[in-house]
């Protein structure tokens, strides 16, 4: 089977990657960027909220975390408390977990946020060739990550077992 599928991890900004229309517009640039083509308009979830509308109560890996399982309360009580009170009330208006999908003619684009771990996983699948190192720099600018990873999982879609 022919096609590219890639995943890039992200390490970002808590801010931009909570923030669901940033996250929808960044679906949008991806797309436009890389020449893919739009079957569907991207659409963005909280999934924290989502969940609750089902009338339950979120999982830890679905956004149910809370910024003192990260720490913050040490940092809250430590010398630079000045800083960490400015930085939550920044987080207070971040979705604590997002995700994001467009269908392509030829695949899709998706992408995975949890914010207070300031990490994003964009899924990048096509019949046809994409530069993925793109894909690569347009998510470190968009959510001003100080890393980015590159994982090519193509060799998955062969019935060959790898080597």
């Amino acid at each position: 089977m022919d096609g590219k599928h890639v995943k890039v991890l992200v390490r970002g900004n808590a801010i931009k990657l909570g923030n669901p229309d940033r996250v929808h517009a960044f679906l949008g640039l991806a797309v436009e960027r890389l020449g893919m083509r739009e079957l569907t308009e991207a659409r963005v979830i909280d999934v924290p909220l989502q969940v609750q509308a089902l009338g339950a109560v979120p999982f830890e890996d679905e956004g149910g975390v809370t910024a003192e399982g990260f720490g913050v309360v040490r940092v809250v009580r430590g010398s630079v408390r000045q800083l960490a009170v400015s930085w939550l009330a920044g987080l207070a208006e971040v979705a604590p977990a997002l995700v994001g999908s467009v269908v392509l003619s030829t695949s899709h684009v998706a992408i995975h946020t949890w914010p207070l771990r300031r990490i994003a996983v964009v899924d990048a699948y096509s019949c046809r060739d994409f530069d993925e190192e793109l894909l690569a720099e347009l998510a470190q600018g968009w959510f001003d990550a100080d890393r980015v990873l590159v994982r090519d999982l193509s060799w998955a879609l062969s019935w060959d077992e790898p080597e």
